[in-house]
């Protein structure tokens, strides 16, 4: 015999209707809430991750280190900094002055160039 249903069985559905203004609203700020939340929650866990002291350098020296205080001092210089342009300036230079060809060069291609510019 099939089971009869009662009124306190039956549930009633709700209307499918739109959200109105003001719930949209209220879910956008709680989704922009869920949001915040995570992107702190992940700060938290990548500073954990750090430790206190922060990255390290090489997985060797921290901030805090003696030799990497140092090298960031030196590298913060005014005469770093003018050291590097200079010796780049002297590279330049150099590189420039450089002839590709010697003078005692005689293979076959070299005596083909020097020919094809210099008429006999």
């Amino acid at each position: 015999m099939p089971k009869q249903m009662r009124p306190q069985d039956i549930v009633m559905a709700a209307p499918l209707t739109a959200p109105t203004e003001s719930q949209r609203k209220q879910q956008q700020k709680e989704q922009q809430q869920q949001q915040q939340q995570q992107l702190e929650r992940r700060r938290r866990r990548k500073k954990e991750k750090e430790g206190a002291e922060g990255p390290t350098s090489l997985f060797l020296f921290t901030p805090t280190s003696p030799i990497r205080r140092l090298a960031s001092w030196l590298i913060n210089t005014w005469m770093f900094e003018w050291t590097v342009i200079l010796t780049i300036m002297a590279n330049c230079v150099v590189m420039a002055l450089d002839s590709k060809l010697a003078n005692d060069d005689r293979t076959v291609l070299s005596i083909k160039m020097v020919s094809s510019i210099l008429p006999n």
